[in-house]
């Protein structure tokens, strides 16, 4: 019986050092992949930036270019403005 037991004993501790070398694997894949999900977190935002200034480029384009078009017909339309 006592043999039994160290036997059961040997087979334990060989499933707790699988497990506990799994759950090692398991945690540096997921130290790595937080680095993966934060550098992807700081490209979004980079993305978003960009985006926003994009925008603005394009609303102040859009604002020259018809101010030109409202000084050239101004000057047209009415000469003596």
């Amino acid at each position: 019986m006592m043999s039994e037991q160290v036997k059961q004993s040997e087979d334990t501790i060989g499933t707790l050092a699988t497990s506990s070398r799994t759950v090692l694997e398991t945690n540096e894949e997921f130290k790595s992949m937080t680095g993966i999900i934060h550098f992807g977190r700081k490209l979004i935002l980079k993305y978003n930036r960009r985006e926003l200034t994009d925008k603005l480029l394009i609303f102040l384009a859009l604002a020259l270019f018809f101010a030109t078009v409202l000084y050239i017909l101004k000057k047209r339309l009415f000469p003596f403005i």
